[in-house]
Protein backbone atom coordinates (compact mmCIF):
# COMPACT_ATOMS: atom_id res chain seq x y z
CA UNK A 1 0.00 0.00 0.00
CA UNK A 2 1.23 3.43 -0.67
CA UNK A 3 2.38 5.59 1.88
CA UNK A 4 0.23 8.93 1.96
CA UNK A 5 0.38 12.20 3.73
CA UNK A 6 -1.95 15.11 4.40
CA UNK A 7 -0.81 18.81 4.19
CA UNK A 8 -2.38 20.82 6.59
CA UNK A 9 -3.79 23.33 5.58
CA UNK A 10 -6.42 25.63 7.58
CA UNK A 11 -9.60 24.76 5.61
CA UNK A 12 -8.58 21.13 6.84
CA UNK A 13 -7.65 22.20 10.28
CA UNK A 14 -11.63 23.99 10.14
CA UNK A 15 -13.50 21.58 9.00
CA UNK A 16 -11.64 18.58 11.21
CA UNK A 17 -12.48 20.98 13.80
CA UNK A 18 -16.16 21.34 12.53
CA UNK A 19 -17.08 17.97 12.26
CA UNK A 20 -15.76 16.91 15.73
CA UNK A 21 -18.23 19.86 17.69
CA UNK A 22 -21.04 17.44 16.86
CA UNK A 23 -21.66 16.69 20.66
CA UNK A 24 -22.05 20.34 21.60
CA UNK A 25 -25.52 19.86 19.92
CA UNK A 26 -26.86 17.57 22.82
CA UNK A 27 -25.50 20.13 25.29
CA UNK A 28 -26.80 22.50 23.87
CA UNK A 29 -30.15 20.88 23.62
CA UNK A 30 -29.04 19.85 27.46
CA UNK A 31 -28.48 23.40 28.53
CA UNK A 32 -31.69 25.10 26.55
CA UNK A 33 -34.12 22.88 28.57
CA UNK A 34 -32.18 23.69 31.86
CA UNK A 35 -32.00 27.10 31.22
CA UNK A 36 -35.03 27.18 29.06
CA UNK A 37 -37.52 27.18 32.27
CA UNK A 38 -34.89 27.59 35.00
CA UNK A 39 -37.53 28.20 37.55
CA UNK A 40 -39.41 24.83 37.17
CA UNK A 41 -36.44 22.73 36.49
CA UNK A 42 -34.99 23.90 39.85
CA UNK A 43 -37.97 22.91 41.56
CA UNK A 44 -38.45 19.54 40.14
CA UNK A 45 -34.49 19.10 40.98
CA UNK A 46 -35.00 20.21 44.47
CA UNK A 47 -38.26 17.80 44.79
CA UNK A 48 -36.36 14.51 43.17
CA UNK A 49 -32.95 15.06 45.53
CA UNK A 50 -35.08 15.69 48.31
CA UNK A 51 -36.23 12.05 48.39
CA UNK A 52 -32.52 10.66 47.51
CA UNK A 53 -29.71 11.29 45.48
CA UNK A 54 -30.12 7.95 43.62
CA UNK A 55 -33.66 8.91 42.33
CA UNK A 56 -32.01 12.76 41.89
CA UNK A 57 -29.36 10.96 39.57
CA UNK A 58 -32.07 8.68 37.33
CA UNK A 59 -33.86 12.20 37.16
CA UNK A 60 -30.56 13.61 35.33
CA UNK A 61 -29.98 10.58 33.33
CA UNK A 62 -33.71 10.98 32.16
CA UNK A 63 -33.66 14.83 31.18
CA UNK A 64 -30.12 13.61 29.54
CA UNK A 65 -31.97 11.06 27.24
CA UNK A 66 -35.18 14.03 25.94
CA UNK A 67 -32.25 16.36 25.30
CA UNK A 68 -30.28 13.17 22.92
CA UNK A 69 -33.38 12.70 21.27
CA UNK A 70 -34.35 16.00 20.52
CA UNK A 71 -30.87 16.67 19.38
CA UNK A 72 -30.50 13.43 17.53
CA UNK A 73 -31.59 14.90 14.22
CA UNK A 74 -29.17 17.92 14.38
CA UNK A 75 -26.26 15.82 14.99
CA UNK A 76 -27.74 13.89 11.66
CA UNK A 77 -27.73 17.13 9.92
CA UNK A 78 -24.52 18.46 10.87
CA UNK A 79 -22.64 15.32 10.47
CA UNK A 80 -23.79 14.68 6.91
CA UNK A 81 -22.70 18.34 5.79
CA UNK A 82 -19.57 18.40 8.34
CA UNK A 83 -17.69 15.37 7.42
CA UNK A 84 -18.73 14.82 3.41
CA UNK A 85 -16.51 18.51 2.91
CA UNK A 86 -13.98 17.00 5.82
CA UNK A 87 -13.69 14.36 3.53
CA UNK A 88 -12.91 16.43 0.38
CA UNK A 89 -11.23 18.97 1.81
CA UNK A 90 -8.52 16.01 3.36
CA UNK A 91 -8.56 14.07 -0.22
CA UNK A 92 -7.76 17.08 -1.88
CA UNK A 93 -4.59 17.68 0.65
CA UNK A 94 -3.84 14.08 -0.07
CA UNK A 95 -0.46 13.40 -1.61
CA UNK A 96 1.42 9.65 -2.31
CA UNK A 97 4.46 9.32 -0.80
CA UNK A 98 7.39 8.84 -3.14
CA UNK A 99 10.21 10.54 -1.98
CA UNK A 100 10.05 10.37 1.97
CA UNK A 101 10.57 13.92 2.33
CA UNK A 102 10.14 15.61 5.54
CA UNK A 103 11.81 19.22 4.96
CA UNK A 104 12.20 20.63 1.27
CA UNK A 105 14.45 23.76 1.45
CA UNK A 106 15.36 24.89 -2.49
CA UNK A 107 13.28 27.52 -4.65
CA UNK A 108 11.08 25.60 -7.50
CA UNK A 109 12.56 25.87 -10.49
CA UNK A 110 9.91 26.72 -13.65
CA UNK A 111 7.02 26.83 -10.83
CA UNK A 112 4.12 29.15 -10.75
CA UNK A 113 2.64 30.44 -7.46
CA UNK A 114 -0.63 28.89 -9.56
CA UNK A 115 1.45 25.64 -9.71
CA UNK A 116 2.28 25.47 -6.00
CA UNK A 117 -1.72 26.78 -4.67
CA UNK A 118 -3.16 24.25 -6.96
CA UNK A 119 -1.40 21.38 -5.90
CA UNK A 120 -1.49 22.19 -2.36
CA UNK A 121 -5.30 21.09 -2.23
CA UNK A 122 -6.42 21.47 -5.99
CA UNK A 123 -7.82 24.70 -6.13
CA UNK A 124 -7.15 28.61 -6.29
CA UNK A 125 -7.85 30.90 -3.53
CA UNK A 126 -7.87 33.78 -5.17
CA UNK A 127 -6.98 36.52 -2.07
CA UNK A 128 -4.31 34.39 -0.86
CA UNK A 129 -2.63 33.38 -4.74
CA UNK A 130 -3.35 37.05 -6.04
CA UNK A 131 -1.62 38.33 -2.74
CA UNK A 132 1.45 36.02 -3.42
CA UNK A 133 1.37 36.51 -7.19
CA UNK A 134 1.79 40.54 -6.78
CA UNK A 135 5.15 39.54 -4.83
CA UNK A 136 6.51 37.51 -7.84
CA UNK A 137 5.48 40.53 -10.21
CA UNK A 138 7.62 42.92 -7.69
CA UNK A 139 10.09 40.49 -8.31
CA UNK A 140 10.48 40.46 -12.04
CA UNK A 141 9.48 44.19 -12.12
CA UNK A 142 6.28 44.42 -13.35
CA UNK A 143 4.40 45.91 -10.50
CA UNK A 144 5.57 48.40 -7.87
CA UNK A 145 3.64 49.03 -4.52
CA UNK A 146 4.77 52.08 -3.75
CA UNK A 147 2.35 54.66 -2.14
CA UNK A 148 0.08 51.73 -0.58
CA UNK A 149 -1.12 51.11 -4.30
CA UNK A 150 -0.51 48.62 -6.98
CA UNK A 151 1.22 49.98 -10.35
CA UNK A 152 1.36 47.81 -13.30
CA UNK A 153 4.75 48.65 -15.16
CA UNK A 154 4.95 45.77 -18.04
CA UNK A 155 2.89 43.18 -18.65
CA UNK A 156 5.38 41.33 -20.70
CA UNK A 157 8.12 39.00 -19.36
CA UNK A 158 9.43 35.57 -20.57
CA UNK A 159 8.92 34.11 -16.71
CA UNK A 160 4.81 34.97 -16.82
CA UNK A 161 1.91 33.06 -19.04
CA UNK A 162 -1.29 34.05 -20.34
CA UNK A 163 -2.74 34.42 -17.00
CA UNK A 164 -0.53 35.99 -15.69
CA UNK A 165 -0.77 38.95 -18.44
CA UNK A 166 -4.36 38.86 -18.39
CA UNK A 167 -4.62 39.47 -14.61
CA UNK A 168 -1.80 42.17 -15.21
CA UNK A 169 -3.79 43.96 -17.86
CA UNK A 170 -7.20 43.80 -15.63
CA UNK A 171 -5.15 45.43 -13.22
CA UNK A 172 -3.55 48.31 -15.24
CA UNK A 173 -6.77 48.86 -16.05
CA UNK A 174 -8.13 48.72 -12.65
CA UNK A 175 -10.73 46.15 -13.58
CA UNK A 176 -10.20 43.22 -11.45
CA UNK A 177 -13.50 42.23 -10.93
CA UNK A 178 -15.60 38.97 -10.33
CA UNK A 179 -15.63 37.99 -13.65
CA UNK A 180 -12.31 38.55 -14.32
CA UNK A 181 -10.65 36.52 -11.58
CA UNK A 182 -12.95 34.06 -12.21
CA UNK A 183 -11.55 34.11 -16.07
CA UNK A 184 -7.75 34.46 -14.39
CA UNK A 185 -8.69 31.14 -12.50
CA UNK A 186 -9.86 28.59 -14.94
CA UNK A 187 -7.08 29.83 -17.68
CA UNK A 188 -4.17 29.45 -14.55
CA UNK A 189 -5.66 25.88 -13.84
CA UNK A 190 -5.88 25.20 -17.67
CA UNK A 191 -1.70 26.06 -17.73
CA UNK A 192 -1.48 23.56 -14.64
CA UNK A 193 -2.93 21.01 -16.29
CA UNK A 194 -1.36 21.65 -19.75
CA UNK A 195 2.24 21.48 -17.73
CA UNK A 196 1.35 17.93 -17.13
CA UNK A 197 0.65 18.45 -12.79
CA UNK A 198 -2.86 17.78 -12.94
CA UNK A 199 -5.38 15.65 -14.45
CA UNK A 200 -8.72 17.07 -15.89
CA UNK A 201 -11.33 14.10 -14.54
CA UNK A 202 -14.18 16.09 -15.91
CA UNK A 203 -15.05 13.45 -18.38
CA UNK A 204 -13.90 10.39 -17.55
CA UNK A 205 -15.72 8.01 -15.33
CA UNK A 206 -14.07 8.85 -12.12
CA UNK A 207 -14.95 12.36 -12.83
CA UNK A 208 -18.82 11.23 -13.38
CA UNK A 209 -19.00 9.47 -9.90
CA UNK A 210 -20.64 11.70 -7.54
CA UNK A 211 -21.56 9.34 -4.55
CA UNK A 212 -25.31 9.21 -5.18
CA UNK A 213 -25.79 5.71 -4.56
CA UNK A 214 -24.56 5.58 -0.59
CA UNK A 215 -26.47 8.83 -0.35
CA UNK A 216 -29.64 7.79 -1.95
CA UNK A 217 -29.48 4.28 0.47
CA UNK A 218 -28.85 5.72 3.51
CA UNK A 219 -31.22 8.70 2.91
CA UNK A 220 -33.83 6.41 1.13
CA UNK A 221 -33.86 3.61 2.02
CA UNK A 222 -32.61 3.16 5.66
CA UNK A 223 -35.88 5.04 6.97
CA UNK A 224 -37.89 2.34 5.79
CA UNK A 225 -35.79 -0.14 7.40
CA UNK A 226 -35.59 1.55 10.47
CA UNK A 227 -39.31 2.00 10.71
CA UNK A 228 -39.61 -1.48 9.29
CA UNK A 229 -37.42 -3.04 12.34
CA UNK A 230 -39.19 -0.82 14.97
CA UNK A 231 -42.64 -1.45 14.10
CA UNK A 232 -41.52 -5.48 13.75
CA UNK A 233 -40.40 -5.59 17.41
CA UNK A 234 -42.67 -3.59 18.90
CA UNK A 235 -45.64 -5.56 17.55
CA UNK A 236 -44.05 -9.01 18.27
CA UNK A 237 -42.40 -8.68 21.50
CA UNK A 238 -45.21 -9.83 24.42
CA UNK A 239 -43.00 -8.40 27.07
CA UNK A 240 -42.72 -4.72 25.24
CA UNK A 241 -46.40 -4.62 24.31
CA UNK A 242 -47.11 -5.14 28.22
CA UNK A 243 -44.67 -2.13 29.15
CA UNK A 244 -46.30 -0.26 26.26
CA UNK A 245 -49.62 -0.57 28.15
CA UNK A 246 -48.34 -0.31 31.34
CA UNK A 247 -47.12 3.14 30.69
CA UNK A 248 -50.45 3.94 28.64
CA UNK A 249 -52.43 3.01 31.60
CA UNK A 250 -50.33 5.43 34.45
CA UNK A 251 -52.16 8.65 35.59
CA UNK A 252 -51.49 11.52 33.30
CA UNK A 253 -50.86 13.75 36.58
CA UNK A 254 -48.00 11.86 37.65
CA UNK A 255 -45.15 13.35 39.17
CA UNK A 256 -41.17 12.89 37.37
CA UNK A 257 -40.68 11.70 41.07
CA UNK A 258 -43.71 9.78 41.50
CA UNK A 259 -42.97 8.42 37.92
CA UNK A 260 -39.36 7.25 38.64
CA UNK A 261 -40.24 5.65 41.63
CA UNK A 262 -42.70 3.21 40.12
CA UNK A 263 -40.04 2.88 37.24
CA UNK A 264 -37.46 1.82 40.32
CA UNK A 265 -40.32 -0.50 41.81
CA UNK A 266 -40.59 -2.48 38.63
CA UNK A 267 -37.17 -3.83 37.44
CA UNK A 268 -38.84 -6.08 34.99
CA UNK A 269 -39.33 -3.31 32.23
CA UNK A 270 -35.42 -1.79 32.64
CA UNK A 271 -35.02 -3.63 29.18
CA UNK A 272 -38.16 -2.14 27.97
CA UNK A 273 -37.11 1.29 28.82
CA UNK A 274 -34.03 1.48 27.31
CA UNK A 275 -35.40 -0.16 24.37
CA UNK A 276 -37.73 2.31 24.02
CA UNK A 277 -35.25 5.30 24.17
CA UNK A 278 -33.34 3.30 21.72
CA UNK A 279 -36.32 2.91 19.19
CA UNK A 280 -37.27 6.78 19.92
CA UNK A 281 -33.34 7.58 19.12
CA UNK A 282 -33.72 5.51 15.93
CA UNK A 283 -37.45 6.88 14.62
CA UNK A 284 -36.42 10.48 14.69
CA UNK A 285 -33.07 10.15 12.88
CA UNK A 286 -34.94 8.24 10.19
CA UNK A 287 -37.14 11.09 9.70
CA UNK A 288 -34.46 13.92 9.19
CA UNK A 289 -32.27 10.86 6.88
CA UNK A 290 -33.86 12.29 3.64
CA UNK A 291 -32.86 15.67 4.44
CA UNK A 292 -29.28 14.72 5.36
CA UNK A 293 -29.17 12.77 2.16
CA UNK A 294 -29.72 15.75 0.38
CA UNK A 295 -27.63 17.77 2.07
CA UNK A 296 -24.82 15.88 1.85
CA UNK A 297 -25.31 15.06 -1.91
CA UNK A 298 -25.12 19.67 -1.76
CA UNK A 299 -21.96 18.90 0.10
CA UNK A 300 -20.50 16.37 -2.08
CA UNK A 301 -21.19 18.99 -5.40
CA UNK A 302 -19.78 21.75 -3.72
CA UNK A 303 -16.21 20.34 -2.25
CA UNK A 304 -16.04 17.82 -5.22
CA UNK A 305 -12.38 18.66 -6.99
CA UNK A 306 -12.34 17.45 -10.79
CA UNK A 307 -8.70 17.29 -10.73
CA UNK A 308 -6.09 15.07 -9.92
CA UNK A 309 -2.66 14.97 -9.32
CA UNK A 310 -0.45 12.89 -11.89
CA UNK A 311 3.12 11.27 -11.11
CA UNK A 312 4.63 14.53 -11.82
CA UNK A 313 2.45 16.23 -9.40
CA UNK A 314 2.92 13.79 -6.71
CA UNK A 315 6.71 14.20 -6.24
CA UNK A 316 6.32 18.10 -6.73
CA UNK A 317 3.05 17.94 -3.80
CA UNK A 318 5.69 16.08 -1.76
CA UNK A 319 8.27 19.17 -1.95
CA UNK A 320 5.57 21.45 -1.29
CA UNK A 321 4.43 19.68 1.78
CA UNK A 322 8.46 19.77 2.75
CA UNK A 323 8.53 23.24 1.72
CA UNK A 324 5.44 24.28 4.56
CA UNK A 325 6.98 22.41 6.63
CA UNK A 326 10.68 24.05 6.44
CA UNK A 327 9.20 27.41 6.36
CA UNK A 328 7.30 26.85 9.72
CA UNK A 329 9.90 24.81 11.47
CA UNK A 330 13.23 26.90 10.80
CA UNK A 331 12.23 30.47 9.87
CA UNK A 332 10.43 33.15 10.73
CA UNK A 333 8.81 34.06 7.59
CA UNK A 334 5.43 33.96 9.34
CA UNK A 335 6.27 37.29 10.41
CA UNK A 336 8.25 39.14 7.32
CA UNK A 337 6.58 41.85 5.83
CA UNK A 338 6.54 42.59 2.17
CA UNK A 339 9.18 45.08 2.54
CA UNK A 340 11.28 41.94 2.85
CA UNK A 341 10.93 40.55 -0.15
CA UNK A 342 14.22 41.51 -1.20
CA UNK A 343 15.57 39.51 1.81
CA UNK A 344 13.70 36.58 1.16
CA UNK A 345 12.37 35.96 -2.08
CA UNK A 346 10.81 33.15 -3.62
CA UNK A 347 10.61 32.15 0.06
CA UNK A 348 8.17 34.83 1.02
CA UNK A 349 5.79 33.65 -1.89
CA UNK A 350 6.08 30.58 -0.89
CA UNK A 351 5.01 31.67 2.69
CA UNK A 352 2.21 33.28 1.64
CA UNK A 353 1.09 30.60 -0.51
CA UNK A 354 1.46 28.08 2.35
CA UNK A 355 -0.98 29.86 4.27
CA UNK A 356 2.63 30.49 7.03
CA UNK A 357 2.08 34.28 6.13
CA UNK A 358 -1.44 35.68 6.35
CA UNK A 359 -0.68 39.53 7.01
CA UNK A 360 0.97 40.57 3.67
CA UNK A 361 -1.94 38.94 2.07
CA UNK A 362 -4.16 41.64 4.60
CA UNK A 363 -1.88 44.26 3.81
CA UNK A 364 -1.96 43.60 -0.57
CA UNK A 365 -5.32 43.04 -0.50
CA UNK A 366 -6.07 46.57 1.15
CA UNK A 367 -4.28 48.11 -0.97
CA UNK A 368 -6.06 51.21 -2.98
CA UNK A 369 -6.45 50.58 -6.80
CA UNK A 370 -5.91 47.24 -6.47
CA UNK A 371 -8.39 46.99 -6.66
CA UNK A 372 -11.17 48.76 -5.66
CA UNK A 373 -13.08 44.94 -4.75
CA UNK A 374 -10.61 44.44 -2.43
CA UNK A 375 -10.76 40.43 -3.15
CA UNK A 376 -13.87 39.16 -0.87
CA UNK A 377 -13.00 36.27 0.79
CA UNK A 378 -16.53 34.61 -0.61
CA UNK A 379 -14.24 34.16 -4.23
CA UNK A 380 -12.08 31.52 -1.91
CA UNK A 381 -14.59 28.92 -3.05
Amino acid sequence: MKKKRVIQTKNVKRWRVLDSMAWVIPLGFLLLMIFGNYDLWKQEVDAVFADSTFTGILFLIMIGIIALIAAAPFVVIWRAVTSTIKHSVVKNTTFNVLQDLDYYRDRFENVTPADISMLTDLELEPRKDIAALILKYTMLGLVTTDSGRIQVLSTVHPDIGESDRYLLKAMADDRVDGSVVREWREKAKTEVVNKGYLEDIKRTREGRQSGCGPASTIGCLCPILIFILCGTFAGTSSKFQDYSNTIDSLDDSMSNLEFIHYMMDSPEFTAEAVTTVAIAVLCVIALFLPLAGLLYLIAHSISKKYYKRTALGQELTEEIYGMKNFIHDFSELSHADKEQLVLWDDFLIYAVLLEENTSIVDEICNMRHLVRVHLPSSWQI
